[in-house]
């Protein structure tokens, strides 16, 4: 019994870590999103994010965020830990609640260009696959 439970939680730290981005991954991902900032590339930043489960007016209200974050410019970008006091914001509209929709594991700090209407921005960002992905609002059951 010992040898088996102890197989199993080797196959299951395995199975956790190849789920896991890698720092290479996560430094991909970060110069994905500068260069879509530096290119102003919305199609860029739209192949970023999961839309899963995402309704279409909430994938025009984040498109039009992005465009509107692209005018600004990027200062300067950075991959952080979520902020433990916030992790993820749920709201309503319409009746409907909205959260993520994959598990936030990063935020995307942008400290916007001198001029920009607002200083800087955050962008919830999960994984799916192996990959780190840019999120979107979903509904969620209540």
């Amino acid at each position: 019994m010992k040898k088996i439970t102890i197989a199993l939680v080797g196959i299951l730290a395995v199975a956790f870590v190849s789920c896991t981005t890698s720092p290479s991954g996560e430094s991909r991902f970060q110069q994905a999103v500068e260069t879509a900032f530096q290119n102003h590339d919305i199609s860029e930043l739209d192949k970023l994010t999961c839309w899963d489960r995402v309704p279409e007016a909430r994938r025009k209200a984040t498109m039009e965020l992005y465009a509107r974050d692209l005018k600004f410019g990027a200062k300067d970008i950075e991959l952080t830990p979520p902020d433990p006091r916030s992790p993820d914001i749920e709201w309503k509209k319409d009746g409907i609640t909205y959260k993520s929709n994959l598990e936030v594991l990063k935020n995307v700090k942008i400290t916007f260009k001198e001029g920009a209407k607002y200083k800087d921005g955050t962008y919830f960002v999960g994984e799916k696959e192996g990959k780190l992905f840019l999120l979107a609002p979903a509904p969620i059951e209540e």
